[in-house]
Parts: C-alpha cells; sequence; structure tokens
C-alpha cells in the first residue's frame, strides 16, 4: 500500500510541478490529479483511480497528433507494447513487411456512453533519393469502438514485397486521424530487399 500511494503522490508532484513549469497540463487533467490524491489519502484506492483515468485521458488527449513509435517487428503483435522489434532491416525477395505503429494524441467521439476513433495510413515506397516508386492511399484502415477511452493503442501493418527488385528503399507512412479532421503524422522506415 505504501509504494501505491508513493506512486500517487508522485504523479501528483509531477503533475503540480509541470503546471508551474513551460509544461502545462490542461487544468481538468490537474483537477483529476488533485481529486485522486485525495481520494487516495481518504483510502479510497477506486475513487483514486477513477480519477486518474480521467487525468490520463485529459493529458493524452491534449498531446499532439503523432506517431510515438513505429518499428519493424518479428511477427504480428499480440497488443500494444507487446512487439518483438526485428533485429535486421533486411528483407529478402517475397517476404512481409510487418510493422507496429504507436500513434498518440488522436481524438475520440463519445456517443452513447462508447468511444469511438479509429485511423487510416498512406503508403509511399521511395528510393533513397526520394523518387517515388509506388503507394497506396488508405493502404489500411482501422476503427475502433470501445466502452472506455482507449489512451493507448497501435496499428499492425503487414507490406508484401512481391516483385520488388533488390535495392534499398524507404518506407514513407502517414497516419490519419479519422476523428479529427485533416489532422495526420508521419513517420519514414528504411528497408533493404535481398537478391
Amino acid at each position: 500500500m505504501g509504494s501505491s500511494r508513493n506512486f500517487w503522490a508522485l504523479l501528483f508532484a509531477i503533475a503540480l510541478g509541470a503546471t508551474n513549469s513551460s509544461i502545462s497540463l490542461a487544468q481538468s487533467g490537474v483537477d483529476h490529479l488533485q481529486r485522486a490524491s485525495s481520494a487516495l489519502a481518504s483510502g479510497k484506492p477506486d475513487e483514486a483511480l477513477t480519477q486518474a483515468r480521467a487525468a490520463s485521458a485529459s493529458i493524452a488527449t491534449s498531446l499532439p497528433f503523432a506517431i510515438q513509435r513505429a518499428v519493424l517487428v518479428e511477427s504480428p503483435t499480440q497488443g500494444f507494447g507487446m512487439e518483438i522489434e526485428r533485429a535486421s532491416n533486411r528483407y529478402g525477395p517475397g517476404d512481409t513487411i510487418e510493422i507496429y505503429v504507436e500513434p498518440q494524441g488522436y481524438g475520440y467521439n463519445e456517443q452513447d456512453g462508447r468511444y469511438n476513433f479509429g485511423f487510416s495510413v498512406d503508403l509511399v515506397v521511395t528510393d533513397p533519393n526520394g523518387t517515388i516508386l509506388g503507394g497506396a492511399n488508405e493502404f489500411g484502415s482501422w476503427l475502433y469502438d470501445s466502452r472506455q477511452p482507449n489512451l493507448e493503442t497501435y496499428l499492425q501493418l503487414a507490406i508484401s514485397l512481391n516483385q520488388i527488385p533488390p535495392g534499398n528503399y524507404i518506407l514513407d507512412l502517414r497516419l490519419h486521424d479519422l476523428t479529427i479532421q485533416d489532422v495526420s503524422a508521419s513517420t519514414q522506415i528504411e528497408i533493404e530487399v535481398e537478391g
């Protein structure tokens, strides 16, 4: 119990310190953290957790939309943060490239007690000089409906290398938040196809 109190006290102190520095949290996030701290001090851990989750939601939705992590992985991932990063970016002809992507700062709509959010991904393949070799708009699309505001999610992309000659390539991924209009983030991943 002591380590739990220390965790919430530390989280509360960080939030208060952040509001006094150039980093500012949304006021509702700070209010929820204060309520969480009071509930924990009053021996109400369930209420403290509810308030801490509300603070997390407030903070997460105030972040700019971005790709927090995008890595090549060994195989399809089973859940958020469970990826096994691939040691090499080299592939053979016909191999499938598996990419794990974590977005952050995405929006969601609440409707009838459900939370809806989603993403689409555009793919552009270039050579190292930036010459566009191919790609696809809305290469993938994900729509979610949840009873909780999911603050952590991941996308799994599978790209087939059929009919691509040996060489070095850059995969330019542009992720679109389908909840917030005209918001996107991009990242590039370098790969090598061996002969």
